[in-house]
């Protein structure tokens, strides 16, 4: 029995308890008072819900929520307010909504009712913050309403779909990459007259466009990301493009992709309008440049207006002779001519830069749409702005050395100074090689290093040298003597590592924005073999430092195009990096030496990457394993894309990197090609297959093994799909491994793919006991199933689904069950 005082405080703590319970449900029911609002009415965004939803919703979600005044933010990068809509599936962006330039929004929204059918739990979590305040109370709960009152919204759909746009664009050609770092710039005081030309036609315009053309190293592409910069820095909205072949970012398939995702970023209206065109046509990007085009610049801005700002909006594209192919060059070039002939009200500007390469110089000259700018060798502002460079140049050497600037008053000599410059005259390219050579630190002789460019100069005056060609033929001499500088011990490791940074993307887009360790772990060389190999090339080639080699963001690259065209012609180098198809055949040896130690365990547990031998120590576990992942994707890809059996390897060896090579069920880059899978399940290669069979790698199983729940379950399948009205070819109709119209990253939203899923699903349900498939199970337990009798889906006539990459755990789990 409790005592009397014991019984007194057990009663005081319940009448508390009520009372304060009483008092919580009074204010939850308590209608809002004008006193209590914002004074501002914003139209609710859902059906409030019934009486029975919100007894529903506090039973199964009791909380109390306190919080005062929020802030309804919308993501965009300029200043201004805007509505915010939560947009439902199909949402037209352009329909019956008056899109404001980009600006960033601010506004305040009172009475505003959430369905929970319409915003799952963890949203609404996050929907339902505040800070404290004890002057409002957030929320106000009666019988028949749920009411938020200025709720914090956070649109987080945004992060996921700009990431798989990104993955459509070229990476590293944009204003601020980290791959281009540091950018070519103008040097400050250099190049003044052309960038203010450039801006005031930008902002005063004639015509639709500007065309900045002039040779090769005049500095087009510093004046490119000086002006673009200084757009940026004025609040203009803008898009850029750096082509750049040596580095791979050539692809004019990602030209459009690369230019929108940039202004999505920045507008919310073109965001939205880009979100719903993606979710009705998931496949935009693996149409033509044209359609791209069309849908991505045409319709939302010529035609829908989405954009409605005082301000054009500048497109800058830098290199476009860097795009590969001619045709695509001009098709690019057609495109933008004719949207600015048959649509002048559009909101672009147009900034290309280019070579005068011959086909270039023609269109611009039969179409004249654009105003030009040229950029020459010997002119007055070119030659002067090179001279501002080359004396900054030195006075930082004079400055960073001290025994230049405790032996001599003045260096180097002016009359040699002008020496130089007079030969030099405005090519850029070879100032900057020149300049960096001089000052290269780890020679730290610069008065030698110069006393060597002046000897290069003298030497190599010809009077059979037309004075046009002579800065371009002084620059091969400068490069021949950067190269000739390489002890011969380390030139073959030289040529393989140049033969890699040139055509790495031509051979596989995987290896490309790697780090140096990765490289060096491809290639199989040590790191320190690597940076020796390269120490006397740092004037022409951008060598990572050591702390930085296993960042992707740092990667290894040629620093101009002159350098690369120079490498690549041997009669003017004098050294042999091959071609692509060169490349191709070191990229298939690599693969097979990383693949031929991982053993064939079939294990479902089996990380076969742990196995891979790294040349680089990585200090992190997780940089190690993370490029051990990235070397047996890439030595995988290698495999199954043999278009042959490898002369060199015996039966036994291409059957072992064949069973321990990657089959990821989930990602269709790494499927096989049409001649690997002959290779796997065709009958000309008769011994391989039966060594396959003896080892258990290819069987037949009945197709009731087959896990359909997995398959039901899995929305990223990946389908090998003939298309019957294609025209035959080799070993037809074995094509590649994925469907002739790929599917999205996302693929909740590709129609293809649920038919293709559901036809599996039904044909799998009919099939009789006897019914078997072909499979290749490889080592961790992955792998590719070939059906005997192809499934042809009812709702896509002319297509045969023949493959399916899959995860033969499944079926290993039920028989062990």
């Amino acid at each position: 029995m409790f005592s009397r005082i014991e019984t007194v405080i057990l009663c005081f703590v319940v009448w508390a308890w009520l009372r304060r319970t009483n008092h919580t449900e009074n204010r939850l029911n308590a209608p809002i008072t004008q006193e209590q609002s914002t004074g501002h009415e914003t139209p609710s965004l859902h059906p409030k819900s019934s009486s029975s939803e919100i007894t529903k919703n506090r039973k199964s979600r009791s909380r109390n929520f306190k919080s005062s005044k929020a802030t309804l933010h919308n993501s965009s990068p300029r200043g201004g307010a805007q509505p915010s809509t939560l947009a439902a599936p199909g949402y037209n962006p352009l329909a019956n909504h008056d899109i404001s330039p980009p600006m960033s929004a601010t506004a305040t929204a009172t009475n505003v009712s959430v369905d929970d059918t319409v915003l799952g739990l963890s949203q609404r979590e996050r929907i339902l913050q505040g800070s404290a305040n004890q002057d409002h109370e957030m929320f106000q709960v009666d019988a028949h309403d749920f009411i938020i009152n200025n709720p914090v919204m956070i649109d987080t759909t945004n992060d996921d779909f700009l990431k798989e746009f990104a993955l459509h664009t070229l990476r590293g050609a944009e204003l601020d990459s980290s791959a281009r770092d540091p950018p070519p710039r103008c040097h400050p005081g250099t190049r003044l007259k052309i960038i203010e030309r450039m801006r005031a036609r930008l902002h005063d315009p004639i015509k639709r466009a500007q065309w900045l053309v002039g040779p090769a190293g005049v500095g087009k592409s510093a004046i490119m990301q000086t002006v673009a910069e200084l757009e940026q820095q004025a609040s203009s909205l803008l898009a850029t493009l750096f082509f750049s072949a040596p580095n791979g970012r050539n692809d004019p398939s990602r030209v459009m992709a690369t230019l929108a995702s940039q202004i999505a970023r920045q507008h919310e209206g073109y965001r939205r309008y880009i979100r719903a065109k993606i979710r009705v046509d998931p496949h935009l990007w693996d149409k033509s440049i044209k359609t791209q085009f069309n849908d991505l610049i045409v319709e939302p801005f010529a035609v829908g207006q989405v954009y409605r700002g005082k301000t054009a909006i500048f497109i800058f594209i830098d290199g476009l002779d860097e795009c590969k192919g001619q045709q695509e060059q001009l098709h690019l070039l057609d495109l933008i001519f004719t949207s600015t002939i048959k649509y002048p009200e559009a909101p672009f500007l147009w900034v290309i830069a280019s070579r005068p390469e011959l086909h270039i110089k023609n269109f611009f000259e039969t179409h004249p749409f654009s105003d030009q700018l040229e950029v020459s060798i010997d002119s007055a502002e070119a030659c002067q702005d090179v001279e501002r460079f080359v004396r900054s140049e030195f006075q930082q050497i004079r400055q960073q050395n001290p025994l230049v600037k405790s032996l001599y008053k003045e260096w180097p000599p002016e009359y040699l100074l002008l020496q130089f410059l007079s030969t030099i005259l405005g090519l850029f390219a070879y100032a900057e090689t020149a300049m960096r050579y001089i000052a290269d630190m780890t020679a730290s002789d610069p008065i030698s290093r110069f006393k060597t460019i002046m000897d290069l100069i003298n030497n190599a005056s010809s009077p059979q040298t037309s004075d046009e060609a002579q800065p371009t033929a002084r620059l091969d001499t400068l490069y021949h003597y950067i190269l000739s500088q390489t002890s011969p011990k380390h030139l073959p490791h030289v040529e393989e590592i140049l033969a890699f940074v040139i055509f790495a993307r031509d051979v596989q887009f995987s290896l490309t924005e790697k780090s140096f360790g990765f490289m060096c772990d491809w290639l199989g060389m040590p790191p320190h073999v690597a940076y020796a190999a390269l120490s006397q090339l740092h004037s022409t080639i951008y060598v990572p430092h050591p702390r930085d080699a296993t960042r992707d963001d740092k990667q290894i690259r040629i620093y101009h195009k002159s350098f690369s065209e120079f490498l690549l012609d041997k009669r003017r180098s004098g050294i042999a990096i091959g071609s692509s198809s060169d490349e191709h055949h070191r990229s298939r040896s690599r693969a097979v030496r990383i693949l031929r130690d991982i053993p064939y365990l079939r294990s479902p547990g089996h990380q076969a990457h742990k196995n891979i031998a790294l040349s680089c120590l990585y200090q992190i576990g997780f940089a190690a394993d993370y490029s051990q992942r990235g070397l047996y994707f890439s030595a995988s890809w290698e495999v199954h894309h043999m278009s042959s059996l490898p002369a060199n390897l015996s039966l036994p060896e291409i059957a072992h990197i064949l069973k321990v090579s990657q089959f990821d069920p989930r990602d269709d880059y790494g499927a096989m090609s049409e001649q690997s899978l002959r290779l796997l399940f065709g009958s000309n290669n008769a011994k391989l297959t039966k060594l396959l069979r003896d080892e258990g790698a290819l069987q037949d199983i009945p197709l009731g093994l087959l896990d359909r729940e997995y398959i039901r379950q899995n929305d990223k399948l990946v389908f090998g799909i003939a298309d019957t009205k294609r025209t035959p070819g080799p070993g037809y109709p074995d094509f590649k491994l994925r469907p002739d119209f790929r599917v999205s990253v996302n693929t909740t939203f590709s129609e293809f793919h649920s038919t293709f899923r559901e036809k599996l699903l039904s044909h799998l349900e009919c099939a009789s006991s006897r019914e078997l498939a072909r499979v290749f199970i490889g080592t961790e337990f992955t792998g590719i199933i070939k059906f005997i009798n192809p499934i042809i889906p009812d709702a896509l006539p002319g297509s045969q689904i023949h493959y399916l990459m899959y995860d033969f755990k499944t079926i290993r789990q039920r028989l062990e069950k």
